[in-house]
């Protein structure tokens, strides 16, 4: 109600400034030129205007030294109606025609416009030579509009006192579509949207699209570099209230369906930043079947470090910030059946260039035939069709004492069993962690070990490995449960380089051979310190001395 009564406030005030004089005209062959873009009509008709139409010719004459943003505050009217409107934008050679049919502006004062409705456009853009795409908007209404605002966001160079200020209220749209040279389609149903304004950009916008290169070309380090800081200095200078798509569909050739989206919505984008980012109905095919998501939302997006990081020389690759993402209900067809998730969410506290370094997760009911998980395969053999997984993790890391800590790494199946899993390195610089890929090997190696813990329990893994090994080597089912057991015990006296006869790992064997026995739950701790190097214990793994440098507590139950 209050964007209405806002939007109507330039209607109110036209009225009672016109209310000595009122004209009404017709203006023939209007042409209107800016920096990046050439504005034609055939025909303008002037209704209730508070100037004569010689006085309107006088201001649309490009002889008179007026600048457009004058020209725009003079042409007052109660209504102004262009039956077409043709704009072509020109930057470098790239051109677009766009074609407005039917316009009716309501409320014009001062360059603003109460009510603007249009009854539909056809677009065309080529590079070159090129038709790179064609498409068409089917009725538009926009409320609130602010031409010399928008018109200086986007052909005019920032000044040092440059404002943000809002240029469209509120607008709609119906029936877009477009199809690309390579035949690309997408089609929205309706497109909505509040508070769209910003800023003059440092650059002309021209400037962004003569420096993108053409499709076929590769960019030179340099082109990427400025690209990237036009791209950063756009996305900080306009803001958006508000904008959902509805029925969005979109396909990369003429043989294949296309993929279809319910709803996009972006709320609260500004300065760089967008508030929340929401997907919801995503229906699509991949090459075994459907892949359906019903809800995807992303909280506290950024590209700014992604384009920063482009900008240096030599580039960067730094990944998009966010504070929250969470996606509901996924499926996706797979060679060996349907993988879904039931919900999945992550919270980020603190990032690298290349991933979240503190954050938690979880995911919910991960469900998938084992054959679909290589890490998980060999279940198959133990009776196991599919899995039921749920998996939470937490992580921090402490800037003050250099200490990243795995909290939680919880794993959990009803029907096999789950794992807890934790886990603290200290002398972690940021210098290390700044690292990312092979790159980080070395100097990782000298992150101290300072304890890890484990908590498993047995849902019927257990069970099953020991009747599966019972069958398959023709024994006693006890016999089989003490096989298992003591090929465990061997793996680890193998891992820490121990003979059997060792008491110091007696604690965790007999520990494992409980749990074997039939212990639901197996607990283990071990803790160094002095805070060995991973280097250090590499080495002392080797030499047989790993358990002198570490202190093991275990049970089962």
């Amino acid at each position: 109600m209050r964007q209405s009564l806002r939007a109507l406030a330039p209607v109110l005030a036209l009225l009672i400034a016109q209310s000595a004089r009122a004209d009404d005209f017709t203006l023939d062959n209007v042409t209107m030129d800016t920096a990046l873009a050439r504005y034609s009509a055939a025909r303008v008709e002037v209704y209730g205007a508070p100037f004569t139409k010689d006085e309107a010719l006088r201001l649309l004459d490009p002889a008179q030294p007026l600048t457009y943003a004058e020209r725009l505050a003079r042409l007052d009217a109660a209504r102004i109606v262009i039956p077409e409107l043709v704009t072509q934008t020109h930057a470098g050679d790239y051109t677009q025609t766009t074609t407005y049919r039917d316009i009716v502006l309501n409320g014009v004062l001062h360059g603003k416009v109460a009510m603007l409705d249009s009854a539909g456009a056809a677009v065309e853009s080529r590079r070159g030579e090129a038709n790179d795409m064609k498409g068409k908007v089917g009725a538009m209404h926009a409320e609130g509009v602010d031409i010399i605002a928008g018109v200086r966001m986007t052909m005019t160079a920032r000044g040092a006192d440059a404002q943000k200020q809002i240029a469209v209220a509120r607008f709609s749209a119906s029936g877009v579509d477009a199809i690309t040279a390579d035949r690309s389609r997408l089609h929205i149903d309706t497109v909505t949207g509040a508070d769209i304004g910003g800023r003059a950009l440092a650059a002309p916008l021209g400037g962004l699209i003569e420096l993108t290169p053409k499709k076929e070309t590769k960019p030179t380090p340099d082109q990427e570099r400025a690209v990237a800081g036009m791209t950063m200095d756009m996305v900080e200078s306009i803001d958006m209230g508000a904008l959902e798509l509805k029925g969005v569909a979109f396909a990369t050739a003429d043989d294949k369906p296309p993929a279809r989206i319910a709803r996009i919505a972006i709320a609260g984008a500004s300065d760089g930043r967008i508030r929340a980012v929401a997907i919801e109905g995503l229906d699509t095919q991949n090459a075994f079947g459907p892949v359906k998501l019903a809800q995807a939302t992303i909280e506290g997006y950024d590209m700014r470090p992604t384009l920063a990081g482009a900008r240096e020389t030599p580039a960067r690759k730094v990944l998009p910030r966010f504070d929250k993402a969470a996606l509901e209900s996924l499926s996706v067809a797979g060679a060996k059946g349907p993988i879904g998730v039931d919900r999945a969410s992550i919270a980020v506290t603190q990032w690298l260039d290349f991933a979240p370094l503190a954050f938690s997760a979880s995911a919910d009911h991960i469900r998938a035939p084992v054959e679909s998980l290589p890490l998980f395969a060999g279940l198959g053999a133990l009776g196991y069709d599919s899995v039921d997984l749920s998996a939470r993790i937490e992580t921090a890391y402490d800037s003050a004492t250099n200490v990243v800590a795995v909290r939680h790494l919880v794993v959990d199946d009803p029907h096999i069993g789950s794992a807890d899993l934790s886990l603290s390195l200290g002398a972690v610089s940021p210098d290390v962690l700044a690292k990312g890929g092979a790159s980080a090997m070395v100097p990782a190696m000298t992150a101290r070990f300072l304890s890890f813990g484990a908590r498993l329990q047995d849902h019927g893994l257990v069970d099953r490995a020991v009747a599966t090994q019972a069958r398959q080597k023709a024994i006693a089912p006890e016999a089989a449960r003490k096989a298992l057991a003591d090929a465990l015990g061997a793996g680890v006296l193998a891992i820490a380089g121990l003979k059997a006869s060792d008491p110091r790992a007696a604690p965790l064997i007999g520990a494992l051979t409980a749990f074997m026995a039939g212990g639901k739950t197996l607990e283990a701790s071990i803790v160094a310190p002095d805070g060995p190097s991973l280097l250090e214990l590499t080495m002392a793994a080797q030499f047989g001395t790993l358990l002198d440098k570490l202190k093991i507590e275990a049970s089962a139950r």
